[in-house]
């Protein structure tokens, strides 16, 4: 394991330095595994709306017991507000 102090003496000078990194253009398919030189921002919106990063299934943990199963309560759409879950 490298202490902090030591890898702070490692990469502090090389963060402080006035080295501009040097940048290129290339075609889309050429760039995996190299680094964005500027900020990039798309000229559409997609999708249109708010949008989930993922589907999944919400349950309380209390209510788990084996062999137990669940319906589905709702089914929201992406861009749509689900409903307030009814308390116990």
């Amino acid at each position: 394991m490298v202490e902090l102090n030591d890898l702070l003496a490692q990469v502090w000078p090389l963060a402080a330095s006035n080295n501009t990194p040097r940048t290129e253009t290339v075609n889309l398919n050429a760039a995996l595994g190299c680094v964005v030189a500027c900020d990039v921002f798309s000229q559409l919106n997609v999708p249109q709306h708010d949008n989930s990063g993922m589907d999944g299934y919400a349950v309380r943990c209390a209510d788990i017991v084996q062999g137990v199963q669940f319906a589905v309560s709702q089914r929201v759409p992406a861009g749509a507000s689900g409903r307030r879950a009814r308390t116990r």
